[in-house]
């Protein structure tokens, strides 16, 4: 799992817990996260639904 912060910036989970801890600022660009979505945990390993989803619109050539 990791950290997706609204400015874009993903961090582990351990290491957001480390950072966000002191501050509500991302410690990448210093921009605030004051709101409870401006830091969302997230999956890393999308499920095998979405990664069908995201295939299924692609050819065969470029999926092998």
């Amino acid at each position: 799992k990791a950290v997706v912060t609204t400015c874009s910036h993903i961090f582990c989970l351990k290491c957001a817990n480390d950072l966000f801890t002191s501050a509500r600022a991302c410690p990448a660009c210093e921009t605030q996260l004051t709101e409870p979505d401006d830091v969302v945990v997230s999956s890393l390993q999308p499920s095998a639904d979405y990664r069908t989803s995201v295939l299924a619109g692609l050819s065969p050539q470029i999926i092998m």
